[in-house]
């Protein structure tokens, strides 16, 4: 562990295939994720990126695919801009693989023609021509000369053309609040995240302070952000930063699983110790608890009703993680039903999305 790097990722210092894969190695040691937690989190945002796959890909020399690459980058906790910046390292290095090499001593024909017009066409002044035919060949090549002005070109902003948008350390430097770079999401890991999990057990949202932007993290990001009334979005903005400021005035009121039971008692009756049995099933009889068990549909409180369900019920998302609000609407749900068919609990679900909790 001596002679790791940790110096952060930097897809711009490759100058070949080989550095470029020792980059994206450094990538994985920095966020500190597993390769099968690279898997997970893969899958959580939509792309595929089998574990073995991925440590064949940084076992070789070679460019990864694309898709790969992109998956990879988003699952260590990259955010937008860096994924694109990887990706455009990867095509040059594949372009510039690809390009056949350039013919050595070989000016091309219209520098050429310009030596020769120079000299005025024949074998007179002889020693001044070769002279000068010597300068030109010490000139660099087309491509080498159009590369240069195209560099200059993409400084260059003429009147009334679009400002370009700085890229690399400038970029970074805008990106950040507090010195910590935003936004934070999954996959993330550093003192940064710690600074968010205190400033969030400050807020009543109790959860282990480990570094890792896990799914307990997104899920208590969410909930702030949800009674807060910003977009719950599960990563942290600056927006969502500023919230948690030392200084911020939301703080929630949570109801410890402890507690639950008693209410859940009070409302149900006899139905009581199979409805927690529910609860705890389906949330770990937490009320604040936010669950996704496909993409795109998300499951809040005790009793994770959908949002689709809270639309119907002329519900908000905040009332969902309001527990009396939960425990009733679940008490009239089994009271229309007459029992708790319309909750279907895999008691394999909730463990494994709480095996990534540290």
């Amino acid at each position: 562990m001596a002679d790791i790097d940790w110096a952060v990722p930097d897809p711009r210092r490759a100058a070949n295939a080989a550095e470029f894969v020792a980059e994206m190695r450094r990538l994985r040691a920095w966020s500190g994720l597993t390769f099968r937690q690279l898997e997970r989190n893969a899958a959580s945002a939509g792309d595929v990126l089998p574990h073995s796959t991925l440590v064949a890909a940084l076992r070789r020399d070679r460019l990864p695919r694309e898709d790969l690459l992109r998956a990879f980058t988003r699952a260590c906790g990259c955010d937008p801009a860096e994924v694109a910046e990887w990706m455009e390292v990867r095509r040059r290095l594949a372009a510039a693989l690809a390009e056949p090499p350039p013919t050595p001593e070989t000016p091309s024909s219209a520098l050429a023609t310009a030596a020769e017009e120079h000299t005025g066409g024949g074998g007179h002044r002889a020693g001044a021509g070769s002279k000068r035919a010597r300068r030109i060949r010490g000139w660099p090549s087309v491509p080498v000369m159009l590369a240069v002005l195209g560099s200059l070109a993409a400084v260059l902003v003429m009147p009334g053309s679009a400002v370009r948008v700085p890229s690399g350390p400038a970029a970074r430097q805008e990106a950040t609040y507090g010195g910590c770079r935003l936004p934070l999401m999954m996959g993330a890991y550093g003192p940064c995240v710690v600074r968010l999990q205190e400033r969030l057990r400050l807020r009543g949202l109790d959860l282990p302070v480990d570094a890792w932007y896990g799914p307990y993290t997104k899920m208590r990001v969410a909930a702030f952000q949800t009674l807060a009334g910003l977009p719950n979005t599960g990563m942290v903005d600056h927006e969502t930063w500023r919230a948690l400021e030392p200084d911020g005035r939301i703080v929630v009121a949570r109801m410890p699983a402890a507690k639950v039971r008693q209410p859940i008692e009070e409302v149900f009756g006899d139905a009581a110790a199979e409805a927690i049995e529910l609860a705890e099933c389906l949330s770990t009889a937490d009320p604040l608890w936010i669950f996704s068990t496909e993409p795109g549909v998300r499951r809040w409180g005790l009793f994770q009703f959908t949002d689709l369900e809270l639309h119907r019920a002329g519900a908000t998302q905040a009332m969902a993680l309001d527990p009396e609000w939960n425990i009733q609407a679940a008490h009239a749900v089994w009271k229309r039903t007459g029992d708790f068919r319309h909750w279907k609990c895999d008691p394999t679900a909730v463990p494994e999305a709480a095996s990534g909790i540290r």
